[in-house]
């Protein structure tokens, strides 16, 4: 059968084993795509595919062709990539069928894998990101409400506030004019102690 379209590219033999994919799923996926009729391998390391429309083969070539990319980050955010005993980053990597490494003494990651993966991965290292971003943002926001609560407990005690408040019937000076300490009787009347004692008409 005559194919109407073909491209065809390089790949260096290092990166052979990344292009085909483990157990050549990356080839299997690229000859799955619609419009794809051969995928050639070549001595030369040259990728020939063949479709029937152009844009079908330059679709198998974004699943195929190996690519670079870096992506910069704050260095606080390194260990969080990396992860417990290198965890995260390889969950990365398996996500996204990418070799995802932090270069050694920076912040800076390298993403390398086939095109349309190497996508993926920056689009998986920046979703941890924000993850990371707005977990710290919402212990900044409790760490501030604690601050202020433990600030208004200490005018609270400085003063002289308590849980309890006053009780009713007892007063301190300046509140209905009574005397601190004694009970107020009915119509403002001060009692005494003792029974019988008399009884001492407050202020007001």
């Amino acid at each position: 059968k005559i194919h109407t379209s073909s491209v065809q590219f390089h790949v260096s033999p290092e990166h052979m084993p990344m292009l085909i994919g483990t157990k050549g799923n990356n080839i299997k996926k690229a000859q799955a795509l619609p419009g794809i009729h051969v995928i050639e391998i070549r001595n030369d390391n040259s990728i020939h595919i063949f479709a029937d429309q152009r844009e079908q083969a330059e679709a198998a070539r974004e699943l195929l062709e190996i690519s670079a990319e870096k992506v910069q980050v704050d260095a606080s955010e390194v260990g969080y990539i990396i992860g417990k005993g290198g965890e995260q980053i390889r969950d990365l990597q398996t996500m996204s069928g990418c070799r995802i490494n932090v270069e050694k003494n920076s912040n800076i990651i390298s993403i390398e894998g086939p095109r349309a993966s190497v996508s993926k991965a920056r689009a998986l290292i920046m979703y941890t990101l924000e993850s990371l971003r707005d977990t710290r943002q919402s212990e900044r926001e409790i760490q501030e409400m604690s601050s202020e609560l433990r600030l208004m407990g200490h005018i609270g005690t400085g003063l002289g506030l308590s849980n309890s408040g006053n009780r009713s019937g007892y007063n301190g000076v300046g509140n209905n004019g009574g005397v601190p300490g004694l009970p107020i009787g009915r119509g403002g009347m001060v009692r005494g102690r003792g029974r019988g004692g008399p009884m001492m008409r407050g202020r007001g």
